[in-house]
């Protein structure tokens, strides 16, 4: 019999958060899962972990492509549960709320939550209050962790070629489409230790209005210009609402 959770866990060259993001799944999940561990590393770093979990791993090749958007599309091919749930290898399970979340979802093709945001040894709650389709077309209000996925429900895959926010722009690629559930819940707490600890990150974060302003434009919404132009202020980027004033295109949803 199938599982009713896949939970899909890039990593790269951290074992040690890896082991614990994977004990957190077990501690919180009583519900038949399976984890899927895909590796980034030339090493194979995240092999020992994933086995102490009973983890499918998978160590790409060097000519697999890198990211953590290429490993989520290789674990939704191969995942067999009803649901998908992304995590970060950082991240952690605190309560059991995503399987009650999960048992509850009803007919819904998606079910999020709020989320708690770890710092310094320290949890903090973040409560977005509901869903809104609006909010997350400004910014995501929705950490990767935080939410599952019907499997059946994603017609499109997470898009390879962008640096950064890919997890925004998945959503919004298929969020038009989904009857979403929102439980006012904290599963699982998103680690900010190591936020500002690679490359990358320090890289995209000073310019990160870039993105923002790719997505805007991918996926046009006049009506919010003045809070998208807020948002691009906020990040140091002078845009009036005027120039956000995107017209949607007919196809803007065919990707």
């Amino acid at each position: 019999m199938s599982p009713k959770v896949t939970f899909i866990v890039p990593t790269y060259k951290r074992p040690e958060l890896l082991f614990r993001c994977l004990s957190s799944i077990k501690m919180s999940m009583k519900t038949d899962y399976e984890i899927i561990v895909i590796d980034d590393s030339h090493e194979g770093e995240g092999a020992s972990a994933a086995d102490s979990f009973s983890a499918m791993y998978i160590k790409k090749s060097k000519a697999e492509r890198r990211g953590s958007s290429a490993s989520r599309n290789i674990g939704i091919n191969l995942a067999k549960g009803e649901f998908i749930v992304f995590v970060d290898d950082d991240d952690f399970y605190v309560t059991d709320d995503m399987e009650i979340m999960i048992h509850n979802s009803n007919d819904c093709d998606m079910v999020c939550s709020n989320y708690f945001i770890y710092h310094n040894d320290d949890l903090v709650k973040v409560n977005i209050g509901a869903f809104d389709l609006d909010k997350m077309l400004v910014n995501n209000q929705l950490p990767i962790g935080s939410f599952a996925i019907r499997k059946s429900s994603i017609s499109y895959k997470f898009d390879e070629e962008i640096a950064s926010h890919e997890d925004w722009d998945f959503l919004l690629r298929n969020l038009f489409q989904w009857k979403v559930k929102f439980f006012d819940y904290y599963p699982i707490a998103i680690d900010k230790n190591n936020q500002f600890t690679t490359s990358q990150t320090a890289q995209i974060w000073p310019r990160r209005w870039i993105e923002f302003l790719s997505i805007y434009a991918k996926y046009p919404c006049p009506r919010l210009k003045t809070l998208r132009s807020q948002t691009l202020n906020s990040m140091g980027l002078d845009c009036a609402p005027e120039m956000l004033a995107f017209e949607p295109y007919i196809n803007q949803r065919v990707f």
